[in-house]
């Protein structure tokens, strides 16, 4: 990684680190009567928190576009669910909440990614109807890390 990486790297941790001190007296999670049944993290809506999840999501993308084959696309998810969750649970002030949900589908829509952009759609759905799921997560898993190089 080049070292312009590394410096904000660095800079990140030293502001997750102040940023989680402050943010740690807020509270854990609890549901309100404003969050519409779902739990509302008190540290999601402190002071700059918008902030430091932008800073946090360039970071990751940063960190992607050096070390995985398909850097574009995970940062591309990351930001659209981030984005998705902060228009539609914005108000509830839930957005963390809605955004660890949408991340439980990230490796089922990585894995029809994958599978679409090297083989096209039809063996995709091939594999995804004579596979189990456990050998698609190993081969997705293998993809994504470049193990089988």
């Amino acid at each position: 990684m080049p070292a312009f990486v590394h410096i904000i790297m660095c800079i990140f941790l030293v502001v997750s680190a102040v940023y989680t001190s402050f943010v740690t007296n807020n509270g854990c999670t609890v549901v309100t009567p404003d969050s519409g049944g779902h739990l509302y993290w008190a540290w999601n809506n402190a002071a700059h928190s918008r902030v430091y999840y932008m800073f946090f999501l360039c970071c990751l993308g940063m960190m992607a576009a050096y070390g995985l084959e398909y850097a574009l696309f995970f940062t591309s998810m990351n930001f659209i669910s981030y984005a998705f969750s902060y228009y539609v649970y914005g108000p509830t002030k839930t957005v963390g909440a809605q955004w660890c949900f949408l991340a439980a589908f990230a490796p089922w829509i990585t894995l029809a990614f994958v599978d679409v952009e090297k083989r096209g759609h039809r063996d995709m759905l091939r594999r995804l109807t004579t596979s189990t799921p456990v050998t698609e997560v190993k081969r997705l898993t293998s993809k994504i890390f470049m193990l089988d190089e």
